[in-house]
């Protein structure tokens, strides 16, 4: 039987998406674990406030916690609906 929570499709960070506009190559984006985003893997559920996935491939780990971001994320990216 399928779920009673939206899991996270792939491994990575679930953000709240509307934090994450503008950010792209040219402008890029930090976050801070615990604030902006938290770890996930792959059938893990998404909790509130977060909306969104980004797969660890599109991160650049800047250390103490902090990860750099070049694309933004829609709403429901890479979250399976329940």
């Amino acid at each position: 039987s399928p779920p009673l929570y939206n899991p996270a499709a792939i491994d990575g960070v679930m953000v709240i998406s509307s934090h994450t506009n503008g950010a792209s190559e040219g402008k890029p984006l930090d976050l801070a674990l615990g604030r902006d985003y938290k770890i996930i893997d792959t059938g893990d559920p998404i909790s509130p406030p977060y909306d969104a996935v980004i797969m660890a491939e599109d991160l650049i780990e800047l250390g103490d916690g902090k990860l750099r971001i070049i694309a933004s994320a829609a709403p429901w990216d890479h979250v399976r609906p329940r």
